[in-house]
């Protein structure tokens, strides 16, 4: 088994995973799972960390596996397109059973098919001497009570050879599946500023520091608590918008690369910034490169070779700008209002250039007042949390209790009781039938009093499975509900330090086993369990001596089941936590695949998406082959029954219709018990499930939710807005982004915030949204908005924030979501922005279907 060098911690680093090279397990340890023995010992004795994870082996890394399938995948279509036929990717996955596989899981299924074929056999042999009761049999019958215990042995042993081996195959299908289409589909990915710049070329410090020069990034990373080694989260939470295009900028300087393609970069920053990266970077830096810049400002035109005008998508001319200006194309296409603010804006920044001088000092002064605390520290990523110890039953109380009132609980757990006493009925009365005369039996009240039973075990049967299920069902709703509100509650700084894979795991894998796995596992480990314990209890009853055998058996099964399920609880936590960075890479890839593709960075990005699933399989199979471990280790138990069993039929000279029904039902417990045992540790693993959506469900949330006071009526009514000592910070311990502001604005007034990028235009926004709430006070029409709920505060201001938002949908419903407006209302908001001729032509209009991030507008 080959090392798999390195495991993800919680900041997306990695570190070694202990162990050497393990050589190849004996025949038995693989047959009986003894390799599994030491991750079981130390889950025992604590909480299991990823360094205690069992090496992958090459065969079963992701790696290996998406090469296989992708090499298979290829010559299929390769061979598909020379014959004009259509490929199918089911073959290329069926090339990927190994001989190994195969051999394996033939064995195994032939070898437990064949012990359940020979059951009835050996059982009727067994019935039909003791019926017989010749002395000369004796021998026979204990041969065959002997031979029941080992087929039913091997056939269990077959069986989970088999089943293994088949989880095994699909955690490798399923990796390479994922592998396969990541490649086809491969971000502001989560990690240091500097990490971002740089984006895995090497460190050259004089390339370094005259790069962010140019990008104008030195003054930022002053006031930035740990300067370029601050942690930006995962979608740049930490920068604001201008400070997030230079750091894409940079980036792209920071490749050198022979073209650049510059999509208007400097629309998000303010003008002395623009000036000075189009001066610096543009014009100088990258002077001997070829760069294509979009804009719609006249002096980047006035600097540029050739300029291109594009009018509705067509190219309307193109040459130098003074050629294309006296032509008249400049002023046709560009707005005469936005043309004289261009020309107004150019003469202040003459203005501006020699007043800016006078000024420095003063904004040194103004930094020196306001400089940032030594003690602000960086945003930190939250270890994502992990319950440790047993699943309690309060947890069990708690999720039947989300969907259900007490009384019903109790009524169910009635109603579940009164089911298993109806189910063993049947039984209980066939075997009084055989031991009536034949005569008798065929009594019509006889029959009919079974036949009764019978209708009844079916009729409860369904009855107990429709209402479990309902129960199980509604406090699945429930809790998916509960975590819903709570994430849309919760505080913006939720959101900057739990990467969204975590809430995609929450929402996808845990909401999954909670609707799905859960109340089906829960309903047949519970049905199982019954059944097994009025089986024994019957069996005891036909012969007490079996008590001194059942009892030692069961300590042994408790003794066993608590040392499986105290690392087999922790693995399934394990294996929760380490699919979340699966889903968080993924996210991640697929916003940042522009940028990834044109610096050639595919490949390591699949090399960490190949990390990341190694990890989480690694776990993954540990928890498979910890159930296999567990149920290996029952069937031998139970086969020991078994040949109990039919050995005590001998010794005491049971009757053959007792011997007969315990027989068949502690065959029943061997086929049973250990799957009953898996079923419940399922059900145990599966409640870490309901346990994660709990923990969301108890989020905390905004303040200002528990405020009942409402505005009046026709608030805000004027729109005056007085800020009282706002000071803004965006984490517990970061800078201030705003400090101890005071300004006043009359109702109707058009303010214009103006400063560097990052100096606090956006949080002006945020403080006012409470997205979070400032110290101090805003008072909007004599009315503090931390008085009132949150929700009617928002509601009274409209926001357009630095990044547009489009959902996918109609356009109607993202111009208005609440069903609002009449549509001649909404043609005029369209007319306003000057995108009615747009829509209109349209073919749908205002039910045109915008896709994701409306990506096809």
């Amino acid at each position: 088994m080959g090392t798999f060098s390195k495991a993800m911690t919680s900041k997306g680093v990695y570190r070694k995973i202990s162990g050497d090279d393990d050589d190849e397990v004996s025949f038995t340890s693989a047959l009986f799972f003894r390799w599994m023995n030491g991750v079981l010992k130390q889950g025992s004795q604590r909480p299991l960390k990823q360094n205690d994870f069992l090496p992958l082996s090459d065969e079963n890394s992701s790696r290996f596996v998406t090469d296989k399938l992708r090499a298979s995948w290829e010559g299929k279509k390769h061979h598909c397109r020379i014959n004009g036929k259509r490929p199918r990717l089911w073959k290329s996955v069926f090339d990927m059973l190994s001989v190994k596989d195969v051999i394996i899981i033939l064995t195994g299924n032939v070898l437990y098919t064949t012990s359940r074929l020979l059951f009835p056999l050996f059982l009727g042999y067994l019935v039909s001497m003791l019926m017989s009761a010749k002395a000369e049999n004796t021998y026979l019958i204990y041969a065959c009570a002997l031979a029941m215990c080992l087929n039913g042995l091997i056939g269990g042993l077959g069986m989970h050879q088999q089943d293994y081996r088949c989880e095994v195959l699909g955690i490798k299908i399923g990796s390479a599946l994922r592998g396969l289409v990541y490649h086809k589909t491969a971000w502001v990915f989560s990690g240091t500023i500097k990490e971002n710049i740089l984006f895995g070329q090497p460190y050259a410090e004089s390339k370094y520091e005259r790069i962010i020069d140019v990008c104008a990034l030195k003054e930022d990373f002053q006031r930035l608590p740990d300067g370029d080694q601050t942690v930006v989260g995962e979608r740049g939470e930490v920068l604001s918008g201008g400070q997030q295009a230079r750091v894409s900028l940079a980036r792209a300087v920071y490749a050198d690369g022979d073209t650049y393609l510059l999509d208007d970069p400097l629309s998000a920053v303010d003008f002395k910034v623009g000036q000075h990266i189009f001066n610096t970077c543009i014009k100088n830096l990258l002077a001997d490169k070829i760069v294509l810049l979009t804009s719609h400002q006249q002096q980047h035109m006035e600097n540029a070779d050739e300029v291109i005008v594009l009018y509705k998508g067509c190219v309307l001319d193109k040459g130098r700008f003074t050629e294309l200006y006296e032509k008249g194309v400049i002023s046709a296409t560009v707005d005469p209002l936005y043309k004289a603010a261009l020309k107004e804006k150019t003469e202040s920044s003459e203005t501006f250039a020699w007043e800016n001088t006078e000024k420095h000092d003063e904004v040194e002064k103004c930094q020196k007042t306001h400089s940032l605390s030594t003690e602000a520290r960086s945003l930190e990523i939250a270890k994502e949390d992990r319950t440790i110890g047993v699943v309690t039953s309060k947890l069990y109380w708690d999720y039947f209790r989300s969907g259900t009132r007490p009384l019903m609980i109790i009524g169910m757990v009635g109603l579940i009781l009164i089911t298993q006493a109806v189910i063993v009925a049947p039984d209980l009365w066939l075997s009084f039938l055989t031991k009536l005369i034949p005569e008798d039996q065929k009594n019509k009240t006889f029959l009919s009093v079974f036949a009764c039973l019978v209708g009844a075990c079916f009729i409860f049967t369904i009855i107990r499975a429709y209402g479990f299920l309902l129960v199980s069902l509604k406090s699945a709703e429930s809790l998916h509900d509960k975590m819903v509100v709570a994430i849309l509650q919760a505080p913006v700084l939720f959101f900057d330090c739990n990467p969204l894979g975590r809430i995609l795991n929450r929402f996808s894998n845990d909401i999954g086993c909670v609707d799905e796995l859960l109340p089906k596992t829960f309903l047949a480990a519970m049905q199982m369990l019954l059944m097994i314990l009025a089986q024994i209890l019957i069996t005891v009853a036909t012969n007490v001596w079996l008590v001194f055998l059942v009892v030692p058996i069961f300590v042994v099964v408790v003794v066993l089941s608590n040392y499986y399920l105290k690392t087999a609880r922790e693995l399934k936590r394990l294996e929760s936590i380490s699919r979340s960075p699966v889903f968080a890479h993924f996210s991640e890839t697929l916003v940042g695949l522009d940028t990834i593709r044109t610096r050639g960075r595919q490949t390591d990005f699949v090399d960490t998406l190949y990390r990341y699933q190694d990890v989480h399989n690694q776990v993954y199979i540990m928890v498979m082959a910890s159930g296999r471990w567990l149920g290996t280790r029952l069937d031998c138990l139970a086969s020991l029954l078994v040949g109990a069993v039919a050995l005590a039929a001998v010794f005491v000279s049971q009757d053959a219709a007792s011997a007969g029904l315990a027989l068949v039902y502690v065959i029943q417990t061997l086929s049973v018990t250990q799957y009953l045992v898996r079923k419940t540790s399922e059900v145990e693993n599966y409640m870490t499930s309901v346990e994660r959506v709990m923990t969301y469900t108890k989020l905390d949330r905004e303040p200002g939710y528990e405020e009942e006071r409402q505005p009046p009526k026709d608030w805000p009514r004027r729109g005056s807005i007085d800020f009282r000592d706002v000071s803004l910070t965006y984490y517990p311990g970061g800078p201030q982004v705003l400090k101890k502001i005071n300004l006043s604005s009359k109702g109707g007034e058009k303010i214009g915030v103006a400063g560097r990028t990052g100096a606090g235009k956006s949080s002006f926004v945020a403080a006012l949204m409470r997205m979070p709430d400032a110290d101090g006070e805003i008072i909007i029409d004599n009315v503090p908005i931390k008085e009132i709920g949150l929700q009617e505060a928002r509601r009274g201001i409209s926001v357009l924030g630095q990044s547009p938002v489009l959902f996918s949908g109609s356009l109607r419903k993202n111009l208005d979501i609440l069903d609002r407006f009449q549509d001649a209302e909404l043609w005029q908001a369209l007319e306003d922005v000057q995108l009615k001729d747009f829509v209109e032509r349209l073919e749908a209009k205002l039910d045109h279907e915008l896709m994701e991030h409306g990506a096809n507008v």
